[in-house]
C-alpha cells in the first residue's frame, strides 16, 4: 500500500486536542484498506455544531445539528490516489454525546471517526440488515485498536 494522507482542519483552536489521533486514524485506515495499492486522501475537520449545520442543510437538506457527516467521493481525479472523501466530526457535540453514553469525548471522537470512513467505503445502516453489518465491523476495529470506553 502506499500513502494515506489525512488532511485534517480544525475550526476553533480548542479543538486541536484532537490531532492525537491522527496516527492511529491513518493506520485504521490502512488496516480497513489493505489491498489497495494507490495512495488514499481522507480530509477529516472538526467543527463546530453551527458549522455542521450548515452543511447538513447545504448538502443534504437537512435543518438538524448532526454529531458527523460524511462526504464520499464519488470523482477520482488522479488514477494514481483514491480520495475516499470528507469526514467532518461536531466537536460540540463530544461532550454530550459522551455523557448520554457513559463514554469519554475521546472514545466519543474515535467511534465517529470509524463509524464515518466506514460510510465512506460504502456501508450503510438504512435497513436493520446493513446497520447489524456495520455495527459488527465498528466493533472489530474498536477491538484490534484497543479503542475502551
Amino acid at each position: 500500500m502506499k500513502n494515506i494522507t489525512l488532511n485534517v482542519n480544525f475550526e476553533k483552536k480548542a479543538y486541536k486536542k484532537y490531532s492525537k489521533y491522527e496516527d492511529l486514524f491513518i493506520q485504521i485506515v490502512k488496516y480497513l484498506n489493505p489491498k489497495v495499492k494507490k495512495e488514499i486522501l481522507i480530509s477529516l475537520n472538526v467543527v463546530s455544531s453551527k458549522t455542521i449545520q450548515k452543511l447538513n442543510v447545504e448538502y443534504r437538506n437537512k435543518t438538524y445539528v448532526p454529531d458527523v457527516l460524511s462526504f464520499e467521493n464519488k470523482e477520482q481525479f488522479e488514477k494514481n490516489i483514491l480520495d475516499l472523501g470528507d469526514v467532518v466530526i461536531n466537536a460540540d457535540l463530544l461532550k454530550q454525546k459522551a455523557k448520554d453514553n457513559n463514554t469519554s469525548e475521546e472514545y466519543e471522537f474515535q467511534f465517529l471517526f470509524i463509524h464515518s470512513i466506514l460510510h465512506l467505503m460504502g456501508y450503510t445502516h438504512d435497513k436493520e440488515k446493513d446497520w447489524k453489518i456495520m455495527v459488527k465491523r465498528e466493533q472489530e476495529i474498536l477491538k484490534k485498536f484497543k479503542i475502551i470506553l
